[in-house]
């Protein structure tokens, strides 16, 4: 095989891309696709399509508080559109995923085709961006889709709006892909720039003022429709928050790029995790020596890369985790400057055994997205935190294995600095479900010392595992800390507690109020507790 050629190379692109792809069709919704995908109210059919341009991504999701800060209208019908043809089968899913990425990488070597490379650099450049680890994320990751999709569009507009003398059609077309990519991820807000780059490198201007117009068009059209929806920015997205993460952010993107092997799917900053300043550094030096190597074109390619990286740090900041669909549009950038650098000779070969490594590397990152079981255990073999130890507790607690669930629920709340919130509400409870109250007290306490809230949900199981072993006022104390009880399980714990201490009138009261069925799990507790069952009986009739 003559690796100069174009076609050959445009084989081996095609086939590394297959190669390293196509087993994540075989793996089940992970993480955030439960509630994108699964559980979405909108998404279950196509006729909700004007519905989903008048919310929030999250809004027909069942997250209990929904954040307004996402719109990404196109990314939901596109979801629906999957759903109809296919259901929830998960590998006709992640299978649209490949397709939308595909796209993104002929445009992108079509892209490359006319920066003034041969059509050998501009494959290897493309190659790069197809199978790099960091994209495994962007295929195996329905609830990532939309940053293919972005990328696809905001390729398409600039390739039609950076020609020389763009036609009305392609500036029609322009700035309705580059309105199409906005309503897909909000990061391609920085298209125009790189419009600006594009024309440079094409045709040695800065581009043609309707160009221009179009693409700012096309995405303050998206803003319009994003204002109509009512749906603002995201939450944390502060200065106090983009100080705090921005930088290690960087560094793991950095250390992400240049040594993507046995990474960590998410990394979450709350918890500290080992910064590689070192492997950043280099990275540093890395992308210098390419800006320099390659000219002005890779310099190009650098703006690019940073532009695309910039609006991850707010995304970052907002949900405090580094994750690599981020990496997506900045790999385009990327893409640009291994393009430029790849001339004739040995940098070919070069970067032919790159494009080697970074299949190697992918095949390796394949396996974590099989399922949230794989996905959350290398997170916690590689950058543990308690977020990613509560979701493993989750999958675990959903498939049946309660013990397992309780033991990663207990770690989640006392790994350091802090306890994983969301586990505060289900470390007691799980115990309870094990029929073990005696662990639900002690886990209860070292839920509270590590930081965790009184809230309902961490409070009334302790004070039923309290009744569950007779110990009546210090139930009666847990019970009284809190206001109020959407888990009903304070109060089964009170009335019992008062009925073994001999007042059974808030029983009898209770039991007017809601019926039958609240005496049999009072009565449950109380021969739990082996409390004599007799007198109570008689004050209440039975």
């Amino acid at each position: 095989m003559n690796l100069s050629s174009p076609f050959y190379a445009r084989v081996l692109l095609i086939a590394a891309m297959l190669a390293v792809f196509l087993p994540l069709v075989s793996g089940d919704f992970v993480w955030d696709d439960h509630l994108l995908v699964v559980d979405n109210s909108l998404t279950d059919s196509l006729a909700n399509a004007v519905a989903m341009f008048q919310t929030d991504l999250w809004g027909s999701t069942p997250v209990p508080e929904p954040e307004p800060g996402y719109y990404r209208p196109l990314m939901l019908v596109d979801l629906a559109l999957t759903r109809a043809i296919a259901g929830l089968d998960p590998g006709a899913h992640r299978f649209h995923n490949l397709l939308w990425h595909g796209l993104a990488v002929v445009l992108l070597l079509r892209l490359l085709d006319r920066l003034k490379v041969s059509r050998m650099a501009a494959t290897i450049g493309a190659a790069v961006f197809a199978v790099h680890p960091v994209q495994v994320e962007a295929v195996g990751f329905v609830a990532a889709r939309n940053d293919p999709m972005a990328a696809a569009w905001m390729l398409l507009a600039l390739l039609l709006l950076s020609k020389h003398r763009p036609s009305l059609g392609a500036l029609v077309g322009g700035a309705a892909a580059a309105c199409a990519a906005m309503l897909c991820k909000e990061s391609v807000a920085f298209a125009p720039i790189v419009l600006m780059c594009t024309s440079r490198v094409r045709w040695g201007g800065w581009g043609t003022f309707m160009a221009h117009l179009a693409m700012i068009g096309g995405l303050a059209a998206a803003f319009v429709l994003r204002w109509w929806a009512g749906v603002g920015a995201p939450a944390q997205a502060d200065a106090a928050h983009l100080n705090a993460f921005s930088g290690p952010a960087l560094a793991l993107y950095l250390d992400k790029l240049i040594w993507p092997v046995a990474e960590a799917p998410v990394i979450h900053l709350a918890w500290e995790p080992v910064i590689p300043w070192g492997l950043a550094g280099c990275t540093v030096v890395l992308l210098a020596v390419l800006a320099w190597t390659g000219g002005t074109l890779a310099r190009y390619g650098l703006i690019v890369a940073g532009l695309g990286l910039a609006p991850a740090f707010a995304a970052v900041a907002h949900v405090g985790a580094v994750v690599d669909r981020y990496m997506y549009l900045p790999m385009v950038g990327v893409a640009w400057m291994v393009a430029s650098v790849m001339h004739q000779g040995w940098r070919q070969i070069v970067g032919v055994g790159a494009v080697f490594a970074c299949v190697i590397g992918s095949s390796m990152q394949v396996p974590i997205w099989a399922n949230d079981g794989t996905l959350w255990k290398a997170s916690i073999e590689r950058a543990p935190s308690g977020y990613a130890m509560g979701a493993l507790a989750r999958w675990l607690e959903d498939q049946g294995e309660a013990v397992q669930a309780a033991h990663w629920y207990r770690e989640a709340v006392v790994h350091p600095p802090r306890p994983f919130h969301e586990s505060c509400y289900n470390v007691t409870r799980i115990q309870l479900k094990l029929g073990d109250p005696e662990a639900a007290i002690a886990v209860g306490q070292e839920a509270e010392q590590a930081g965790c809230e009184v809230t309902p949900e961490l409070v009334a199981p302790v004070a039923l595992a309290h009744a569950l072993v007779g110990e009546w006022d210090e139930a009666l104390s847990q019970a009284g800390r809190l206001d109020e009880d959407p888990t009903g399980k304070a109060l089964i714990a009170r009335l019992a507690s008062q009925a073994a201490l001999g007042d059974v009138q808030p029983l009898r009261e209770a039991i007017e109020r809601e019926g039958p069925a609240l005496a049999d799990q009072v009565m449950k507790v109380l021969k739990h507790a082996q409390a004599d069952l007799g007198p109570i009986r008689a004050q209440l009739d039975f």
